[in-house]
């Protein structure tokens, strides 16, 4: 067998400083494979209190709102702040509990009843339901026009009652009625309009980029060294779409979902191979001159909360 030619032996034609600099790669390249080590630093840092200390700090150090609670305080937590938002989008498996109890029953626009709740024109009766002249009796029925009756015998148009008083067309129940997105919130309420993606459509980037609208999502767990979210698109997180478009981001955490350093983080994963979204505060990055300037790349707004 014929050994290949040493590629630092090999002068290349030209003298550029090109193909100098591809002479040199080329001679440092190495001949055999590589073995490259894994043995990777697992152990983890502090735990307890002083693990979520540390997550807070780093958030916070990002600009990141940071707010803590109990299980038990978390919706309301959430509807402080959701104060600001228009509409509020979830993802498909944000569990119902972890809403206030105001936005769960309340429904849409249409539940409270739309303008003709009190009744269509036509249901107190039409104009036919008086009766038409040949109800009364034709003028050789009876004898003489004078035997049929004022024309008002039959009733006049108050006699059937006011245009709305059987009920609307949306008497029976509106859309939304039986369960959309809307039934856990409307803008009625006096706060957000609550949206779930995929119901019954997936949201759109524009959907996503209009003005007033956050996000709410779990995560799949927290680095407490780094300050970073990993969202591994779970049903609590839904798209990458949803957690990059909006301008606002609300991330709730529970305390057993942090770990110290990265290398625990990944273990922790269910699946290592969904798409992973790194979330280290809020979107941020600078100029020429080093002005910071936030919500290029993503959301401007990061709210974490965390729960226990």
């Amino acid at each position: 067998m014929s050994t290949p030619p040493d590629p630092a032996a090999a002068p290349r034609s030209g003298g550029s400083a090109r193909a100098e600099i591809l002479r040199r790669v080329e001679a440092a390249r190495p001949t055999s494979p590589v073995a490259v080590s894994r043995d990777y630093d697992e152990a983890d840092g502090p735990a307890g209190a002083d693990l979520i200390d540390l997550l807070v700090d780093r958030l916070e150090d990002y600009r990141a709102t940071v707010r803590r609670c109990a299980p038990a305080d978390l919706p309301a937590a959430l509807a402080t702040v959701l104060a600001g938002a228009s509409t509020v989008v979830l993802p498909p498996g944000v569990p119902a509990s972890w809403l206030s109890p105001a936005a769960h029953g309340a429904g849409s626009a249409n539940e409270a009843g739309s303008a003709n709740e009190g009744g269509s024109a036509n249901k107190g009766g039409s104009a036919n339901d008086i009766g038409t002249a040949n109800d009364i009796g034709t003028a050789n029925e009876a004898g003489t026009a004078d035997d049929i009756g004022p024309p008002n015998e039959a009733g006049t148009a108050d006699d059937i009652g006011p245009p709305n008083e059987a009920g609307a067309t949306n008497e029976a129940g509106a859309t939304n009625e039986a369960g959309t997105a809307d039934d856990v919130g409307s803008a009625n309420d006096g706060g957000p309009a609550f949206v779930r993606d995929g119901d019954p459509a997936l949201l759109t980037v524009t959907d996503l980029d209009a003005p007033g609208v956050a996000v709410v999502t779990g995560c799949a767990v927290a680095v407490a060294e780094t300050g970073t979210l990993i969202l591994d698109a779970a049903p609590d997180q839904g798209r990458r779409l949803l957690t990059l478009v909006p301008d606002h981001h609300i991330c709730v955490v529970r305390a057993d979902q942090i770990v110290a350093r990265l290398p625990a983080a990944l273990r922790r994963l269910a699946d290592p191979t969904r798409p992973l979204t790194m979330i280290s505060g809020p979107s941020a990055t600078s100029d020429i001159e080093l002005n910071r300037v936030e919500g290029v790349h993503g959301p401007r707004h990061l709210n974490v909360v965390i729960v226990g």
